[in-house]
């Protein structure tokens, strides 16, 4: 599998690969699973390689969840090679996979497999409508968040998730705020050069712009 991504260089790191395969490995056993993984480490990039997989080691449909249009259209856009390669594979791949903006849009009674980016916004907006669209037993569901509750041990977010049934996977043990490391600094004309720059980055690793006038106000 890491070969298809060196081919059509969609850059991958070892941790998020690794994140990827062991989700997919544990779909197996549960239903549902939650996976807190830190902001700014490519959680998109997760989501991508674990549909990316399923899409060549079965036959399942795949939904990829999104809370809002904008996100999704990043993501497809950003992850467009990795699916033109799995078409080249499979010409099927097209009419398996899907794109949708909220878990309405995932059929009820349909063999899928689901994955939820930014999960908490959609799971805990409605967790009633939530549960009720994805328990049919041929749908499982791997969701993705840097903040899957409000941190609270005996909260209600917490309390409704493990109600749902899901398994919870964090990928961290870092607690608190971290010193940001400066590992490199560049000069820019505009302002849109530092967008640029930031937006190819921040889709797998986490992007910290400091920045004097006139770029503060513009950015």
């Amino acid at each position: 599998m890491m070969s298809a991504f060196t081919q059509i260089d969609f850059t991958l790191y070892h941790s998020q690969l690794a994140t990827a395969l062991y989700l997919a490995h544990l779909s197996g056993q549960y239903s549902g699973l939650l996976c807190q993984y830190d902001a700014g480490r490519g959680k998109s990039r997760v989501a991508a390689a674990i549909a990316f997989f399923f899409l060549k080691t079965s036959k399942l449909s795949i939904y990829m969840v999104y809370p809002h249009l904008g996100l999704l259209q990043r993501d497809k856009s950003k992850c467009q090679g990795l699916w033109r390669f799995a078409e080249g594979v499979d010409a099927r791949v097209k009419d398996r996979l899907h794109h949708v903006c909220g878990i309405e849009s995932v059929p009820k009674n349909k063999k899928a497999l689901v994955i939820v980016d930014e999960s908490d916004s959609i799971m805990l907006e409605d967790p009633i409508r939530f549960f009720k669209q994805v328990k049919n037993p041929n749908i499982h569901v791997i969701c993705l968040t840097a903040t899957p509750d409000d941190g609270f041990t005996e909260g209600a977010e917490r309390n409704i998730i493990e109600l749902m049934g899901f398994r919870q996977i964090k990928t961290s043990r870092k607690c608190g705020a971290q010193v940001p490391r400066i590992t490199q600094r560049a000069r820019f004309e505009t302002a849109n050069d530092v967008i640029s720059v930031a937006e190819e980055r921040s889709s797998y690793q986490g992007v910290l712009i400091y920045a004097n006038e006139p770029f503060h106000t513009e950015l």
